[in-house]
């Protein structure tokens, strides 16, 4: 351990702790009774009781009017308020504008006033710079340290947290973690209540780290230091030259950290927004990330937060922007609701609940910073192979013959279609278990379902999570056995929580309850028995509820049970003093739309759970799917936290058919696959609005690409499907998704890695070329790869018929023809891009696996493979194909599969079997090899392991070489050369 120097302390920091120190010790001072009654303004909402009111940091007195109300402190001085930068600043007029408080008001509550700089919704009455803690001692333990601190000077609510533990582990040389937590008060904490963290916790202190930890002792701050390079990953002390902000605030439901981040650092991550995958940091009065699961759509993000969406995760990726290509990461272990401020040089974490849990992940290249992410989280879930396939579906096929004649229309067109979904139009009244006996009668369902399998293809349903309650006992047993096992969550006097959602009044399970595991199981095996579905489409499950949280408007603070795992008193769950994604917090903010904060779970309060909900719900459901099918599970949630990826798939959310939609898909795409969450894309042609020709034919075309491919829309918009639009939508469709299942065994074989290495499927360029002209590379989200060798650059814009596609510093070949890209290289080159084309590239110095198309990807297993080898400029390229059964629960982790290795040199392709445990792989032929980039002045002699083959053509203009009529298992190893 290494503790800085005193002499480093920034001299301004001094004199900041002193008139902080002042200020605290006057407020101190001022005793409640002394606000005089005509001084005395409202604190919070009319009818606060004690509780919540203190937990406010205010006044009580139950006689007055207002009987909640604000201390009258010392006025601020000095630095203390025109340190802090516009973006740092945390409003202390949370009920008001600013341009209905005046000065006087805002300087009597101990704050800082100035409006001169107020823009973007900055506040113009803000909290003066809090100093936090001093460390105390430090205390060797067997994984690291422990510090303990104490307070210096109270934060803005002042339920601070005395004396906190800062708890360092040197868990792994890539990975070190330090917790912030309560010696005194057992506070929540996600490793309690959910199996997030895949990695056994640390019993010794890693051998080797590549960092080095250090701090401040006051006011307290830790850093992170790589040791390779002396590049500090994360640092909590503002230095000298560096930005103003906050020390350490501890507090009930307040808890306050900033981050330095270098001048230039490209960060990614912080979901899930439409934002730029590239993330802003340049905005000096800061941009505000709101992350607590909500459903309210897709909406564009904006710079003061609240368009959070519906999932959380406190991850990011910083790249370097030196062009060194280093990078690292950092992971915030928390699932409470909590603001996330981007501003130069600071990343600000503002969270109201559970404790400070952070992991640095060292890197140094952005793609092993997200592997020691996964290896943390967990690595993606291995998909069915039907999966990656093309999926249908809208909220509006209103009988299953509509959905039918949907299915045949597709058939007839012969476009691919492996799996056709069904919305909630299937229920009798929109209740789960059921189906609508007039339009989707049982034997009609039950028919469809059987010609689905009989053709080779799939079937997915909806399921909410919301439980109608309101039905007369013995009328829906989902419900009653729910009642009678105790599943739901409770309210907090100890009743079923009562909200509603589409079947009007419901109860929402309680998926962290054990007894809800076995009263899942049962109901969907039992509705499994009636209509096989192959996998489940799981909504709602933010959770969103149509009413707010509390219905009938009350703000009283409920007693919290004693079994749960809770931060200190005074504390109010409902309406905490800080709310995320508010900058004029309403009553029951937190409560809009979902389950209220004081409602009751199996573990903990729905204040501390809320952002786990859909975590929870995947968890159980991907392990009923696997009890009772037998098979892979296939489940695709709407909300998310990390380690979401190992349970199933995720989509993009209830987005609009528009061009802005079609374009910000492909960010939160590559977002998600940092957060290990490979099987992921948007709802193809848009969900909400009617899409037209021209847009669903683009979004057709790069949505056959993306890891996850499915056309969806809301009800009484006009029908989308890839026959919806006539001629050319859907030849144009078609030509796509055979492309696609083309090249299915090469996506397979990337979630295979994903799967085992923790990579992402879908990536940025500037992930795998983060030194290749870093300003340009670090900003570009409209294209995007698919492993490390197919670079797909669509058209995203109205009426556009050429794409300025980037191409980093390699070989790049056109897919469909061969010929290899020539212009200036790295760089933008415009490429012709017709309404019926899609630009693909293959990068030299790849391999990649590919298979006959068919209708289906049951069909299209039995077509022989091909090989496509695309070589770099030295003449060499290397690649992997992955083969197993598709469907087998755990053929990775028990072997039953074979992997293939590939290595071109000039003139020669070598297979290598690195492992043969699929048996049916004998049965695969591979017929044919193409080879990019073959320079010959006519057609090359090919020889088989020394046997001529006659099958081969050249391309003389475009050096492609094709050899077909190989006939040989892919379980084989095998030479193939060729010479002049």
């Amino acid at each position: 351990v290494c503790v800085l120097h005193p002499s480093l302390l920034s001299m301004k920091l001094l004199v900041l702790l002193v008139l902080a120190a002042a200020v605290s010790a006057a407020a101190v001072g001022d005793s409640c009774s002394a606000v005089a009654s005509n001084d005395r303004q409202q604190c919070g909402f009319s009818g606060l009781s004690q509780t919540s009111c203190e937990a406010r940091g205010c006044c009580y007195d139950g006689s007055s009017s207002p009987a909640c109300f604000y201390q009258t402190k010392a006025a601020p001085s000095g630095d203390v308020c025109t340190a802090q930068t516009p973006g740092s600043r945390l409003d202390c007029f949370p009920e008001a504008t600013y341009t209905s408080y005046s000065e006087a008001k805002c300087v009597a509550r101990g704050c800082c006033y100035d409006t001169t700089t107020y823009k973007n919704g900055v506040p113009g009455c803000y909290h003066p710079t809090f100093q936090g803690y001093k460390v105390t001692k430090n205390t060797p333990t067997a994984t690291g340290f422990v510090l303990s601190l104490a307070l210096i000077a109270s934060g803005p609510y002042g339920n601070d947290v005395q004396t906190p533990n800062v708890e360092v582990i040197y868990e792994a040389d890539e990975r070190v973690r330090f917790r912030i937590v309560d010696p005194s008060q057992d506070r929540y904490e996600v490793p309690k209540v959910a199996d997030v963290l895949k990695t056994a916790p640390a019993t010794a202190k890693t051998k080797s780290p590549k960092y080095e930890v250090t701090y401040t002792d006051e006011p307290f701050g830790i850093a992170v230091t790589r040791t390779s390079d002396g590049y500090v990953l994360f640092n909590s002390t503002p230095t000298e030259t560096g930005p103003a902000f906050n020390g350490l605030i501890f507090e009930n439901q307040y808890l306050e950290i900033s981050n330095q981040i270098a001048n230039g650092a490209n960060i990614y991550g912080f979901g899930e927004h439409i934002v730029s995958f590239k993330m802003p940091t340049q905005d000096t009065t800061g941009q505000i990330f709101t992350l607590f699961a909500k459903d309210q759509g897709t909406p564009a993000h904006s710079p003061r937060g609240g368009t959070n969406l519906y999932g959380s995760h406190p991850f990011y990726v910083d790249i370097a922007g030196d062009g060194s290509g280093k990078a690292h990461g950092v992971f915030l272990l928390n699932s409470n609701g909590m603001n996330v401020i981007l501003q130069p040089n600071v990343v600000t974490y503002r969270v109201i609940g559970g404790i400070f849990d952070f992991f640095v992940f060292t890197g140094d290249s952005p793609m092993s910073v997200v592997q020691q992410y996964t290896d943390l989280i967990g690595k993606s879930f291995m998909p069915p192979y039907w999966g990656l396939g093309y999926h249908l579906c809208r909220w509006g096929y209103w009988s299953i013959a509509k959905t039918k004649q949907v299915v045949d229309s597709l058939r007839a067109a012969g476009i691919p279609h492996d799996t056709q979904w069904n919305d909630i139009d299937y229920m009798d009244a929109n209740r789960d278990f059921t189906t609508d006996p007039t339009n989707y009668a049982l034997s009609d369902f039950q028919a469809f379902v059987e010609d689905l399998h009989n053709n080779g293809q799939k079937y997915v349903m909806m399921f909410d999570p919301a439980i109608e309650d309101n039905l007369a006992s013995g009328t829906y047993a989902p419900f009653d056995d729910g009642v009678k096992d105790g599943v739901f969550i409770m309210d907090a006097q100890g009743n079923i929580f009562n909200g509603s959602v589409w079947p009007g009044p419901t109860a929402f399970p309680d998926f962290f309850n054990p007894a809800t595991h076995s009263w899942w199981q049962t109901h969907l095996s039992n509705w499994h028995d009636q209509i096989p579905f192959d996998g489940m489409w799981i909504d709602m499950n933010e959770p969103s509820n149509f009413n707010t949280g509390t219905p009938f408007g009350s703000v009283e603070a409920k007693p919290i049970p004693s079994n749960t795992i809770r931060d200190g008193a005074p504390f109010d769950a409902n309406n905490p003093p800080f709310v995320p994604g508010y900058d004029n917090a309403p009553q029951n903010a937190l409560g809009l739309k979902t389950v209220a904060m004081d409602a009751v779970q199996y573990p903990d309060i729905h204040y501390n759970l809320h952002n786990l909900y859909g975590y929870s719900e995947q968890n159980i459901t991907a392990q009923a799917l696997q009890a009772f099918r037998k098979k892979r599970a296939f489940s695709i949630s709407r909300s998310t936290f990390p380690g979401s990826g190992v349970l199933g798939g995720h989509w993009l959310g209830d987005n609009n058919a528009q061009w802005f939609d079609l374009q910000m898909a492909i960010p939160g795409i590559l977002a998600m696959n940092i957060f290990g969450i490979t099987l992921v894309g948007p709802d193809i042609c848009g969900f909400n609005g009617n899409s037209n020709a021209e847009l669903c034919s683009r979004w057709q075309q790069v949505g056959a690409f993306y890891p996850f491919s499915r056309n969806h829309n809301t009800e009484n918009d006009i029908p989308q499907d890839p026959t919806a639009f006539g001629q050319p939508t859907e030849d144009i469709s078609r030509a796509a998704l055979l492309t696609r299942y083309t090249l299915l065994p090469y996506y397979y074989t990337q979630f295979y890695v994903a799967h085992t290495e923790g990579t992402p499927v879908a990536r940025a360029l500037i992930f795998e070329f983060p030194t290749s002209d870093i300003t340009t590379v670090s900003g570009i989200d409209q294209q995007f790869l698919i492993g490390p060798a197919l670079l797909i650059s669509p058209v995203l814009h109205q009426g556009a018929t050429t794409v300025d596609a980037y191409f980093p510093s390699a070989i790049w070949y056109d897919y469909y023809t061969g010929a290899q890209l020539s212009g200036s290289i790295p760089g933008y080159i415009t490429l012709d891009a017709p309404l019926e084309k899609i630009n693909l590239h293959i990068r030299g110095g790849y391999i990649i696996p590919t298979q006959a198309p068919a209708l289906t990807t049951v069909a299209a297993r039995k077509n022989p493979f091909s090989l496509l080898v695309a070589l770099d400029s030295n003449g060499a390229a290397e690649g992997t194909a992955y083969l197993d059964d598709g469907d087998t629960i755990g053929t990775v982790e028990s072997g039953a599969y074979t992997l293939l290795s590939y290595a071109a040199q000039p003139g020669s392709l070598k297979a290598t079997v690195t492992k043969n445990g699929y048996g049916d792989a004998k049965g695969m032929q591979l017929d044919c090899v193409t080879v990019f980039g073959v320079s010959s002045s006519t057609t090359p002699n090919v020889e088989l392991n020394g046997v001529s083959v006659s099958n081969v053509r050249y391309d003389v203009t475009n050096k492609r070489l094709n050899v077909c009529g190989l006939n040989t298992a892919m379980d084989v190893a095998f030479v193939l050369a060729w010479s002049d």
